[in-house]
């Protein structure tokens, strides 16, 4: 038996709903066609294809959200949805029996969270860690632009110029500049990535108790609530954050000087370039967990070991690609929003691979890194470690880091010839018939911009140890410069 418990942040509407939806069909199905291999992906090694995929008997999914009723409204569509779909499923084929046990072991929660408050972060991990001994999967999915208005006479000129480009990482949006939240950081920069960051290392530990050589012994949740094993939960393999990034993200509109994004007019934008950066940093950290802050080799502890090989936790970045939600609804109108919508689908129609537009295919980069056997992406997502750094191979570093430019992502060596390629991020894409798929970009400016996902995690570790020493709480994640 496998039991997932899932987390997904902002489920109560658009792509986290998606999200929702996707996961509920995908885990009642025996073969999920979500978990299969992409053709870019690696087929199982030899010792994994004769091996059957999980069988999903039940999951808990925790709808996380800053509206409970909204949530619980959500939660109720949900589940009717979802037993539709079921009904539909046994009509056109028969009685199926491992839907009909995943159907009665399924449990959707709802729980309150507004990453916007590190005290709600801090209030939501307490609860998580009270109730459950592990967590398989952290979908860090909720977002939001803070958008003023449109200018329009930028929207008619990029429209005229590069109408592809228009509908689909738009340039026109006017966003407002300097709010801060009630903790006094930046607002879109604490919604957008602060505060998943600051609930992925509240629920560190528990992300790494989803691996099977892990200690998790039994889980205190709704029913099922008896004893849970570690060999129980042997399919679920690492623990795994989704960072759902965007079409938009970008590395143009980013100041490092401006971390937490106070001061921009693309606070939007520079917040969903962050968590490029910074998730794939945590990967690379979490795969190569003896490098430390300065790129020089750590020597293991014990702390470190335990937390070493089947028992890290990963980190992937997924995009939806373009997915119609209420994001700009107030902003235009419900005719332009119609005219928005049109526009859309005519871009796939004409060859646009990134306009899944409904949410539920916008969801499939998200459900299929949660799903997709770890080794399906070794390829893609491992990268050697550093090579050992004296102050003269950090000189040539940053020499090299200059000579690319800010927007240099080229493949290169390291000082000592290990290969540099820029990681990947997982889109949601379709064809002009909407049949889905997942495709691959580079995270942008990776080469160029590598030390600044490093620096980001130090900087936000100490801002979150700050946070948490005001609210009077104990440090429970791990010191950046433990895997750095």
């Amino acid at each position: 038996m496998t039991r997932p418990i899932i987390i997904v942040t902002g489920a109560n509407g658009g792509l986290g709903y998606g999200i929702c939806q996707r996961l509920l069909v995908q885990l009642s199905t025996p073969s999920p066609p979500d978990a299969l291999p992409q053709p870019f992906e690696e087929a199982l090694p030899p010792r994994e294809e004769g091996k059957a995929m999980p069988k999903y008997t039940g999951a808990t999914v925790i709808m996380a959200c800053r509206s409970v009723a909204r949530a619980e409204k959500a939660r109720g569509e949900l589940l009717k949805w979802f037993d539709a779909h079921l009904r539909k499923r046994i009509a056109k084929g028969g009685v199926d029996k491992a839907a009909e046990e995943f159907r009665k072991n399924l449990v959707v929660e709802v729980e309150y969270l507004d990453l916007a408050s590190t005290k709600s972060v801090f209030d939501f991990a307490a609860r998580i860690r009270s109730r459950y001994t592990y967590i398989s999967h952290l979908m860090c999915n909720a977002g939001l632009a803070s958008f003023t208005g449109i200018d329009w006479a930028l929207a008619i000129k990029q429209l005229l110029a590069s109408p592809m480009q228009a509908v689909t990482a738009p340039l026109f949006y006017s966003q407002h500049q300097g709010e801060l939240s009630i903790d006094g950081l930046g607002w879109v920069w604490q919604c957008n990535f602060f505060g998943h960051f600051a609930l992925f290392r509240e629920l560190e530990n528990l992300l790494a108790a989803s691996s099977p050589s892990s200690n998790a012994i039994s889980v205190s949740a709704s029913p099922p609530s008896s004893a849970v094993k570690a060999g129980d939960i042997e399919g679920l393999g690492a623990g795994r954050v989704v960072w759902c990034s965007s079409i938009e993200a970008s590395p143009a509109f980013y100041d490092p000087a401006d971390w937490q994004l106070k001061n921009t007019t693309h606070s939007y934008e520079s917040s969903k370039y962050q968590i490029d950066i910074v998730a794939t940093t945590l990967d690379r950290l979490s795969t190569h967990p003896t490098i430390s802050a300065d790129s020089e080799p750590k020597s293991s502890n014990p702390t470190n070991a335990s937390r070493n090989g089947s028992g890290r936790v990963r980190h992937f970045v997924s995009q939806p690609g373009v997915v119609n939600t209420n994001v700009a609804n107030a902003l235009i109108g419900p005719f332009f929003d119609m005219i928005k919508i049109c526009l859309f689908y005519l871009a796939r129609w004409l060859g646009s691979p990134n306009h899944p537009i409904s949410p539920y295919k916008g969801a499939l980069a998200a459900t299929h890194l949660a799903l997709v056997p770890l080794a399906c992406l070794a390829l893609l997502t491992s990268a050697p470690p550093p090579p050992p750094s004296s102050s003269q191979s950090k000189a040539k570093s940053k020499a090299s880091a200059s000579s690319e430019g800010k927007g240099g992502n080229s493949s290169s060596k390291s000082s000592k010839g290990y290969p540099r390629v820029p990681p990947v991020r997982f889109g949601s894409e379709t064809d002009r018939w909407g049949e889905e798929r997942v495709g691959l970009s580079p995270v942008k400016a990776w080469l160029a911009n590598e030390e600044e996902g490093r620096r980001l995690v130090l900087a936000c570790d100490a801002l979150l140890r700050k946070c948490k020493e005001e609210e009077g709480r104990g440090w429970v994640g791990e010191n950046a410069s433990e895997r750095m």
